[in-house]
């Protein structure tokens, strides 16, 4: 029986002498952003597709090149439990632009 959101394979392993499964998120189903907002000074922000209950942070940076671990955490919450989520936070008054990646831990 397929497993809804994933593609699988079976891999020949005869290093282990096993046959193993391989299961790959398709791309359909990865957590991501399904609506943005600009109300007055707040940016809101909502998405879908993410592990029921689980933990997400919005990440955001003015340098989309710099290295993930020098982006700025702008929220931590948890999807519900349908995997949805929705945040709402201030904009930055001093950027020019603004970058935001969906990242889960």
């Amino acid at each position: 029986m397929p497993l809804p959101g994933y593609t699988s394979s079976l891999i020949d392993n005869p290093g282990n002498q096993t046959i193993d499964l391989r299961l790959i998120p398709s791309a359909s189903a990865a957590p991501r952003f399904a609506s943005i907002l600009f109300s007055g000074t707040d940016l809101a922000v909502s998405g879908t597709n993410g592990a029921p209950n689980g933990n997400y942070y919005i990440l955001t940076s003015t340098n989309l090149l710099l290295p993930l671990t020098n982006w700025t955490v702008l929220a931590t919450n948890a999807f519900d439990g349908s995997g949805n989520f929705s945040s709402t936070n201030a904009l930055p008054t001093n950027a020019h632009q603004q970058f935001y990646l969906l990242q889960m831990p």
